[in-house]
């Protein structure tokens, strides 16, 4: 998870805004049932980037290849003007990851925070 630490309205505190993700792994067949795990982060991470790009009217860099995903929204990273809709996405894909992650497992998904 890309974060973006900005300083609120009077300058007196500061917020840590999600700005983006990296996802990353090697995705091993499993036998039918089994595979769960790799296809809920799949969907997350695939639902997030298109909704992003079709709900919001912010500005998204997004890369996706076999096995790997980055997502940037710059406006949130730089200076925490993107939309309320695209923070709420993101915080959403946050959500999603941890419930699985706590579901399934912590041998099963790394989560790093990045601060930016």
């Amino acid at each position: 998870m890309l974060r973006s630490s900005t300083a609120a309205a009077m300058g007196q505190a500061f917020v840590d805004v999600l700005c983006g993700f990296i996802a990353q792994g090697i995705i091993h067949s499993a036998p039918y049932g089994q595979d769960i795990v790799a296809a809920g982060v799949s969907t997350l991470v695939i639902n997030t980037v298109h909704s992003l790009q079709e709900l919001t009217k912010d500005k998204v860099e997004a890369a996706m290849t076999q096995n790997y995903t980055r997502c940037l929204l710059p406006d949130l990273q730089q200076r925490n003007r993107g939309s309320r809709e695209a923070a709420v996405l993101l915080q959403a894909f946050e959500m999603g990851i941890y419930s699985i992650r706590n579901s399934y497992g912590e041998e099963h998904i790394t989560i790093e925070q990045i601060q930016r």
